[in-house]
């Protein structure tokens, strides 16, 4: 068997033997000429990445340039079809318009992108596509709404030439950025892209085109592990795999494409855990009663392990396989004696790579440790953080983080008991008018109760106040110092004890649709924090179920399989036995039901003809909502010049273009809105969406005019509050891969822009409400709009009736793009 296979090749070096006679078979010679020549220096990232004479891509020629036909690209074949893929370096600025004269010329009709914009504060690739349309050279590009996920990110764009705009492509981009230069992606990360990239490809035809920063290592790694999945889907799981054969082919056909012995492994790797795992780990909705029946029966194949009594078995015993074990120096900031008090068990630390350092100084010695930890979702890197129910001596702490990560939404999976000392009560249970409950620098206020019901948790609005100065500069006033905001803390006592009773999960699933319903709400995109005794024990299945949930509305499909193998990562004791593993299933299986009428609307939203949602921008922009996106040709003057003038530089055309849209610069030399014209906060931009479950805001450099609707929003929800929207964090290296989360400077300094327009609120606003969003949770085969999404979205009454706006909006790709074009991706390093 093929893991067996690769185990034995890794242990004995038979391995590293196999990639130095690939690498000896490599031939450094008869490079592409016209890579050397003036011209064409600035097109090549990399010097000693230059391809082939025999298999160079070659463009159609442009008038008056005999340099126009080169373009730092090689053919590489598949296993059964020639000329199956293009490998390619990152577009620069440069390049950008013969890389989409590439993709229209060979007809290509998917583009798989293994990098970040930004690693390192260094840029590796130039953005390529448009925040909406944009013409580079010949060609017209535009794109709608990205599907974003913590792992990959999926984006649609519309091609067609200027010359005939009536013929028109669709092509699907796949970008894997969590795969840097110096380090890989999870396993299930790039197996769940090459399915999304099979799929896509089905009736399709044309070359892939790959690429990463300079078109080598990453790039060929990669067309190795999809072609090969690719003979492995033909065929039966477990039969020959060629992996050998097929990497010396692509090692041979464009230099460096596979540059280290650990890529060479990291392709067994990926290919054993499919053969293991059994092929296709992600189940359709319509599929998932029968795949239950199905994981009580013993298995038939893969796997590897062994003899099990049941699929459910098989599959958390290789989960359990695939999860590295944490050692002690990666947990060395719990294990120092000053910390090892604050936990309840001293053997379930967090890595340092994934804690969370506290900036709020509560005792002279300064200490940033809490034993926390991140865990990731399916939208977002960090999305959960996972602690232990608070120890009397750590109270402080507990509220620091809410504080200082700004937590809006606190989930606790144990019930309390008054004059417990084990567990203490670590809210206020007494409704005060006028004095708080101090935790430290901290200060509480309860709000509001909402007792538990058979179907629903308790809730426990709280008012969170900060008095207190940065651990960064104690001598410094906090920015947030006397301003209060509003936090959720849901409970539940009705927790399963079993997995035999399937409509049990119910619970779990109301408190994790209620905790994502109040992070939307409140427009917050801070993490939900996730509270058990132990931080171990239930916690893994409330943020496995909640990323299944986000799945099966975004994609109508569940993995749990890569749900629990995500979760267990920064915290391997999560889902650690069947009983959790089996409530996983569960929780999927009751998401399907209780929201199936958004599960619904979500499937006919993404049914939408692409063709007919690109029309609909056109007419759009045909009405001057918005502009199309020019990009900068400076760096091509004589092209520019006997260039004919297009519509949006004709002086003989009326522009249909708003006069707020003037140039601005960026690092993709894309032109963006003016902000200083008052007519922009009259246009809104258009959002058609990819993904139901996505939602488009202005660009982050838009905000401040912009914000109008959205300061209207947040001061019905949060009274007194002056936090911004936008936050960014600065990363400095620690030892070792840790990274070590701090503060921007405006969370230390007061800037008064950020209350100048800020004031008091109905505090009684979010107890009016609060209760509609209790009792409108999941109920079998109806979900109603959050009436208290429409009230805090700006709904308007009608008597007893509510008109729902538009849905709440998140961040997504338009922000994101700012954010890494002016200040690096620092968001992803984390």
């Amino acid at each position: 068997m093929f893991p067996n296979v690769y185990e034995s090749k890794l242990a004995s070096g038979i391995l590293k033997y196999e990639y130095e006679v690939i690498q000896g078979e490599v031939d450094e010679s008869g490079f592409c000429s016209a890579a050397f020549a003036e011209e064409n220096g600035k097109k090549n990232q990399n010097v000693h990445v230059i391809p082939y004479n025999d298999n160079c891509v070659i463009l159609e020629p442009e008038p008056d340039d005999k340099h126009s036909t080169y373009i730092n690209a090689s053919w590489i074949d598949g296993q059964e079809q020639e000329r199956k893929y293009i490998a390619t370096q990152g577009p620069n600025m440069k390049t950008i318009s013969d890389f989409w004269r590439m993709v229209w010329q060979y007809n290509c009709q998917c583009i798989v992108m293994v990098t970040s914009l930004f690693e390192h504060a260094r840029q590796q690739c130039e953005r390529y596509w448009p925040a909406f349309s944009c013409t580079f050279g010949a060609i017209n590009v535009t794109s709608r709404d990205a599907v974003s996920t913590a792992q990959y990110t999926i984006r649609e764009f519309r091609v067609c030439k200027n010359d005939a705009p009536e013929v028109k492509r669709i092509i699907r981009q796949f970008q894997l950025d969590s795969w840097n230069k110096n380090g890989f992606p999870l396993i299930g990360a790039v197996i769940e892209l090459t399915s999304k990239l099979y799929a896509w490809r089905q009736g399709r035809e044309g070359p892939i085109v790959v690429h990463c920063s300079d078109g080598s290592g990453r790039t060929g790694t990669f067309i190795c592990i999809n072609e090969l999945l690719d003979v492995i889907r033909k065929d039966e799981i477990g039969a020959a795999i060629p992996l050998a054969q097929y990497a010396l082919k692509v090692a041979t056909s464009r230099p460096q494409m596979i540059d280290s012995v650990e890529q060479y492994s990291f392709i067994y790797t990926v290919l054993a855990e499919w053969v293991r795992s059994g092929g296709e780990t992600s189940i359709p909705l319509s599929t998932l009663p029968d795949v239950l029946q199905q994981l009580r029966q013993p298995p038939r194949f893969g796997y590897g392990i062994g003899h099990c009594a049941s699929k459910y078995e098989a599959e958390l015993t290789l989960i359990n396989r695939l999860v590295k074990p944490l050692t002690v120096g990666e947990c060395a900031g719990g294990h120092r004696l000053e910390n090892r008090r604050k936990s309840r068990n001293v053997l379930i630390q967090p890595p340092e790579r994934a804690r969370p350092y506290l900036t709020t100084q509560d005792s002279g010695d300064a200490n940033d440790y809490i034993n926390a930890v991140f865990v990731d979702g399916y939208r977002a890197k960090n999305q959960y953080i996972v602690t232990q129910w608070p120890l009397v001596s750590t109270l402080s702490d507990f509220w620091c983080l809410v504080v200082d990560f700004q937590v809006s939404a606190i989930a606790l999976l144990n019930s309390y008991a008054f004059g417990d000392q084990k567990y203490p009560i670590f809210w206020p249970t007494i409704k005060t008018a006028n004095q708080s409950t101090r935790f430290g620098p901290i200060g509480l206020k309860l709000r509001e109760v909402y007792e538990e019901t058979e179907i629903v948790p308790s809730a426990f609005l709280l008012s969170i106040k900060k008095r207190g100065t940065s651990v960064f500069n104690p001598f410094m006033p906090n920015r947030n110092d006397n301003v209060s905001r509003d936090v959720i803390l849901l409970n539940t006592k009705q927790w399963p004890m079993s997995s035999t009773d399937e409509t049990a999960c119910d619970i779990i699933v109301q408190m994790a649709y209620l905790a994502w319903e109040w992070n939307s709400i409140t427009d917050a995109n801070s993490p939900i924090l996730v509270v058990s005794n132990d931080g171990v024990s239930r916690v893994g299945v409330f943020c496995a179920a909640s990323t299944c949930m986000e799945r099966i509305l975004a994609q109508s499909e569940v993995d749990v399989f890569r749900a629990v193998e995500v979760v267990k990562q920064n915290r391997p004791q999560l889902v650690n036995d069947l009983v959790e593993y089996k409530q996983c299933y569960n929780c999927a299986f009751r998401i399907s039901i209780l929201l199936s009428a958004r599960i619904k609307a979500n499937e006919q939203e993404r049914s939408r003809d692409p063709m007919e949602i690109f029309d609909e921008l056109d007419r759009k922009l045909a009405e001057g909502e918005f502009r199309r996106e020019l990009i900068d040709t400076a760096d091509q003057p004589s092209k520019q010049e006997s260039r004919p003038p297009s519509v949006e530089s004709s002086p003989s055309k009326k522009s249909v273009f708003p006069p707020h849209f003037q140039s601005s610069s960026c690092s993709s030399h894309i032109m963006s809105p003016d902000l200083r014209s008052s007519d922009f906060p009259k246009r809104k931009l258009p959002t058609v969406h990819l993904d139901h479950a996505s939602r488009r805001l202005p660009p982050i450099n838009n905000l401040r005019e912009h914000h109008v609707a959205i300061t209207e929003r947040r001061k019905v929800l949060q009274p007194q509050l002056s936090i911004p929207i936008l936050r960014s964090h600065r990363i400095l290296p620690g030892s070792g891969a840790a990274r070590r989360k701090l503060p921007t400077l405006d969370s230390i300094v007061e800037n008064p822009l950020t209350r100048a327009n800020c004031t008091v609120s109905n505090p009684n606003r979010t107890k009016k409400v609060l209760p509609i969003i209790i009792n409108s949770c999941p109920n079998d085969g109806h979900l109603p709009n959050s009436l208290l999404a429409i009230r805090c979205s700006g709904g308007r009454d009608d008597g007893d009736n509510l008109v729902a706006p538009r849905h709440p909006l998140i961040r997504t790709e338009t922000e994101t793009t700012y954010l890494t074009s002016s200040l690096g991706d620092s968001h992803q390093a984390n």
